[in-house]
């Protein structure tokens, strides 16, 4: 194996070595009280969630998990959605991401959407997370998320959004205390930090091919 082929697979390695380093947990509510909050209506719901701090930006989203109670008497479904908070009065606003229905399971379970590393997945520092349950307003059908009755241990939450239809409002229960729901999201740093990594060692490997000519 020639010295540019050597540097070239050590390259690669390192950019695979970065890049499973630093994909990172940036939300994270651990499970607790096995509580959740129950929806009749199909409104959605959920909570407004801050990340920690990124030096080169904004994350690019890698999974989201939210895990469900159901006691429905056939299987029924969730539909996800993420929305940028700026709709009036921080409300959520533009929609970053829909999933259309997923398939959940009378008994509860977790649902787990995985992403794919793209630039049009980076979202901003804040956004609010929403479920839907189809068929919650059927007479003895129950599904919501859990509130385990702990705060985040990775980022933080700004309380519940629920609505309908882009019309919004701001909740809290148990006396005013805010509801943190059971979540998951994980991200890595934004296309461009990658693309500048790329520059620096695409300069590696063309110093090495210099070096071997001379």
């Amino acid at each position: 194996m020639n010295a540019l082929n050597r540097t070239t697979l050590a390259v690669v390695a390192s950019v695979v070595a970065i890049a499973s380093a630093s994909a990172d947990t940036i939300y994270y509510v651990a499970p607790g009280a096995n509580n959740f909050y129950n929806s009749t209506s199909g409104n959605e719901y959920g909570n407004q969630v801050t990340f920690p701090s990124n030096p080169s930006g904004n994350w690019t989203i890698q999974s989201l998990t939210v895990p469900y109670y159901s006691n429905y008497g056939l299987n029924g479904g969730m539909s996800l959605k993420i929305y940028s908070n700026d709709g009036a009065a921080g409300a959520p606003g533009t929609t970053l991401w829909a999933s259309g229905p997923l398939d959940i399971l009378n008994g509860g379970g977790s649902v787990t959407v995985p992403f794919p590393y793209s630039a049009d997945n980076q979202i901003p520092n804040t956004l609010t997370y929403t479920v839907s349950f189809a068929g919650s307003s059927v007479a003895g059908n129950q599904a919501g998320l859990y509130l385990p009755g702990n705060g985040p241990a990775v980022g933080s939450a700004q309380g519940i959004w629920s609505g309908a239809a882009g019309i919004w409002e701001k909740r809290a229960i148990d006396g005013g205390v805010v509801p943190v729901f059971q979540a998951t999201i994980t991200a890595v740093p934004e296309p461009s930090t990658w693309a500048l990594a790329g520059v620096g060692l695409v300069g590696l490997i063309a110093a090495a091919s210099r070096s071997r000519k001379g």
